[in-house]
């Protein structure tokens, strides 16, 4: 059983963990796909919010593709990023005022949301269990 100090902390096996955990991510990432799927387009293209629903899934979707590599230099992007705006991820923030960089990425289709959607699908599995999940290391230097 996975335990700290105090003792256990989940009460399943080290054993139980990958299949539990990637249970929970494809859920996750269907639901992703339906919200995705359903979002009404003058939704998906803007709204109120200043973040349009696109660059909230494309957000979403970038992290998790980064996150299910081993570590951020491992890291390969899909066919369909674009990497030269200050904002690759896809979500307003602080930008770099001086900057010669477009400030976010050209509208992603909810055609290729849903690519990226797919690229990590099909990841979860494998990432899963190639992580070693009693390692203190997590292979990313800000947790």
């Amino acid at each position: 059983m996975a335990q700290n100090e105090a003792g256990p902390i989940l009460p399943v096996s080290n054993d139980e963990l990958p299949s539990i955990i990637k249970s929970q991510i494809h859920a996750s990432l269907a639901m992703m796909r339906e919200a995705i799927e359903e979002c009404p387009d003058e939704v998906w293209l803007g709204g109120t919010h200043p973040n349009a629903f696109w660059q909230i899934a494309y957000h979403t979707l970038f992290t998790a593709h980064v996150y299910l590599h081993p570590t951020l230099k491992e890291f390969r992007p899909w066919a369909g990023h674009q990497a030269d705006v200050q904002q690759p991820d896809a979500l307003r923030t602080p930008v770099d005022a001086d900057g010669s960089l477009p400030l976010l990425p050209a509208l992603y289709t909810r055609t290729q949301v849903l690519e990226l959607w797919s690229v990590c699908e099909q990841m979860v599995d494998e990432a899963i269990d190639s992580f070693d999940l009693e390692s203190e290391e997590c292979g990313f230097s800000w947790y």
